[in-house]
C-alpha cells in the first residue's frame, strides 16, 4: 500500500507540510480505482505515520487524525444483506455464463466463499499447506484471523473438488490463490479487493451484493435448515455472546460437518437439477 499508493503521493513532501487536503487526494486516487479496503487501509496507515510524528514533535498535530473509514469510501452502518436462494442461483450461474471473462480462479473463490462462509482475507492468503483435501480439513492459522484464534474447517465434497481444481490452476504456487501480479516485494496472493472488484463487474442483476453478504447468506442458509445457533456461529468462527457463550470453547467438528455439508449438497441440487429441486431439498432439510 505504501509503495503503491501512499509514498507516490505524499512520500516527497516534507511532514510539516501534509495537510488533509493531501491525504484526502490519496484516497480519492486510490478509491478511483475500485479499491475502497485498499483506501481504507491507507488511511489507517497514514494516521499511524502522522501519529507518531506527533510524539516525534515534527508536527503539532496529525492532519489525518478526524478522516473516517467514510471518507475512504468503505460504508460504515453494518449490514444484514444475505442473498435468498433465488439469488444464490442466479450469482452461480451469472459466473458460469461469464466465465470467460470473470475468470475460473474469481468463480471457484467467490463458491468456496459461499460454501464455508470464511472471511475472504482467510481465503485470499490461504496456503495449500494448511490444507488436507484427503482429510478433508483447513487448518484455519490465526495469522489473517480477525478473531485471534484459529480453527479446523471440515471441508464438503463439493468444497474439495474446488480446491483441487485450484491447486491445478495455481501452478505450483504455495497460494490457493496466485497473484497474477508479480512485484518485487508484494505477497503473491490476491489482494484484499481482487474479488470485490470482479464481482462488480459481473452483470449478476442483484442489488449492493458485496463479497461479506456470502458470509451472511450462509448463516440465514444453516438457520434454516435446522442447524443449532452455537453450531452455525462456530462455522463461520464468530465468538459467542450472551448465554451462547458457554458453548465458545467447544469445536462442535462433528456438527460443522454436517452442518456445511448439508448447505453443499443444497448448492449440487442448485447445479444440477435447478432452484425448484433445490428448494424440494431446502425444504427436506437437505
Amino acid at each position: 500500500v505504501f509503495s503503491n499508493w501512499i509514498n507516490p503521493r505524499l512520500g516527497q513532501l516534507p511532514v510539516d507540510q501534509i495537510q488533509e487536503i493531501h491525504v484526502m487526494e490519496c484516497l480519492e486516487r486510490i478509491k478511483a480505482g475500485g479499491a475502497p479496503t485498499v483506501a481504507n487501509d491507507a488511511r489507517r496507515y497514514i494516521r499511524k505515520v502522522l501519529d507518531f510524528g506527533v510524539t516525534l514533535e515534527l508536527i503539532p498535530s496529525n492532519p489525518a487524525a478526524t478522516l473516517s473509514s467514510r471518507d475512504a469510501g468503505v460504508t460504515e452502518n453494518a449490514r444484514d444483506r444475505a442473498l435468498s436462494l433465488d439469488e444464490v442461483d442466479t450469482l452461480l450461474r451469472t459466473m458460469a455464463d461469464n466465465r470467460d471473462r470473470f475468470g475460473r480462479s474469481n468463480e471457484l473463490a467467490i463458491r468456496l466463499l459461499l460454501l464455508l462462509g470464511v472471511r475472504k482475507q482467510e481465503l485470499s492468503q490461504a496456503r495449500w499447506s494448511e490444507l488436507a483435501l484427503a482429510a478433508p480439513r483447513w487448518q484455519l492459522p490465526v495469522r489473517g484471523n480477525k478473531t485471534g484464534r484459529g480453527l479446523i474447517i471440515p471441508l464438503p465434497k463439493l468444497a474439495v473438488e474446488h480446491l483441487k481444481e485450484l491447486q491445478d490452476l495455481s501452478g505450483g504456487s504455495e497460494w490457493v490463490l496466485p497473484s497474477r501480479l508479480r512485484r518485487k516485494g508484494k505477497p503473491a496472493h490476491i489482494g484484499p479487493d481482487t474479488l470485490n472488484s470482479a464481482l462488480k463487474k459481473l452483470p449478476h442483476g442483484i442489488d449492493d451484493l458485496v463479497i461479506q453478504d456470502l458470509r451472511r447468506t450462509l448463516r440465514s442458509n444453516l438457520s434454516a435448515l435446522g442447524v443449532r445457533p452455537e453450531v452455525t456461529e462456530r462455522c463461520l468462527n464468530n465468538k459467542l455472546r450472551g448465554v451462547l457463550g458457554i458453548f465458545d470453547q467447544q469445536d462442535f467438528l462433528q456438527e460443522r460437518r454436517a452442518a456445511l455439508a448439508r448447505w453443499a449438497s443444497v448448492i449440487e441440487k442448485l447445479d444440477r437439477e435447478g432452484l425448484e429441486a433445490a428448494r424440494q431439498a431446502y425444504a427436506l432439510g437437505a
